[in-house]
């Protein structure tokens, strides 16, 4: 009786063992899925909060762009601002990441947008593009508003003739940069300064220009400076005085324009120049007038 008791003592254990493995197993594989599950979860938690996030750096008033601008003058700070806003109905900008604004034509004033969202390289890009007068741009981000756009216009010191429908002419700096000129300059900018003809963007001439009209604005009262064209010609500068009715002033190719201009002003003093369609002072020692 002993053995027999003991023998299904045995295989009771042995059923209980096989039934204990069997539920950890199961317990194992609960568990294991149970944490991919919860993981999916927290992942899904994570992008909601950040989406949320994201939407509160988006539309919270603490971080609305709010532009200063400096150092422009005759392009004003209405144009820059201009340039940086576009329609809310318009899909084709309205992610653009130089965007400053949106505006509704249903609503007053424009809606500023997020600094989070603007990059200063392409705030810079976008202004280099539509205002070729900027000769520098710096554009600073200082959260969690202020955008600094800081502008340095071109200067210019005379004038050349265009083709181009609706301007007539360009106005060009140092440098031999042409740009257009602002509406409100159109007939002032051809009033005090010089017009250059045949001295064009890739022209070698432009150096000799630049000496020459350098002596004519020490030497000549600033207020008669637009009665002077120069232009180039065979590699000499002429000076026409008067604009197209005066005399031709040939200065030559080289030599020292500031002793030939000083002729020039003393030939003027006399009153006489009025009655000569040429003044030739290619040559110093042999200064001719027609």
């Amino acid at each position: 009786m002993a053995r027999k008791y003991d023998h299904k003592n045995r295989q009771k254990k042995t059923s209980s063992k096989g039934s204990s493995f069997n539920f950890s197993q199961f317990f194992s594989s609960y568990l294991g899925s149970l944490k991919i599950l919860l993981a999916l979860l927290l992942l899904l938690l994570g992008i909601f909060v950040l989406h949320s996030f994201y939407r509160f750096l988006q539309e919270s008033p603490r971080y609305l762009v709010s532009p200063e601008i400096s150092g422009n003058r005759v392009i004003t700070d209405t144009e820059v601002l201009q340039a940086l806003t576009v329609r809310s109905d318009d899909d084709s900008d309205s992610t653009a990441p130089w965007l400053l604004f949106l505006s509704d034509p249903d609503q007053d004033g424009d809606t500023p947008l997020s600094l989070h969202r603007i990059s200063a390289t392409a705030v810079k890009q976008r202004l280099r593009e539509e205002f070729p007068r900027f000769e520098k741009i710096i554009v600073s981000e200082h959260p969690p508003r202020r955008l600094k756009i800081q502008l340095k216009e071109r200067q210019p010191i005379a004038w050349r003739e265009t083709d181009r429908q609706g301007f007539y002419f360009k106005l060009v700096d140092r440098q031999n940069v042409s740009f257009y000129p602002h509406p409100q300059e159109l007939d002032r900018a051809k009033r005090n300064l010089p017009r250059v003809l045949g001295i064009e963007d890739d022209s070698s001439d432009w150096q000799r220009f630049l000496e020459v009209h350098d002596v004519f604005r020490e030497m000549f009262n600033r207020r008669v400076e637009h009665n002077y064209q120069f232009k180039g010609s065979g590699g000499s500068i002429v000076v026409t005085l008067n604009s197209s009715d005066g005399p031709e002033v040939i200065l030559g190719p080289e030599g020292d324009y500031r002793e030939k201009i000083a002729e020039l002003y003393r030939i003027m003093r006399s009153g006489e120049y009025t009655r000569y369609t040429e003044i030739d002072i290619f040559d110093l020692e042999d200064v001719r007038v027609r």
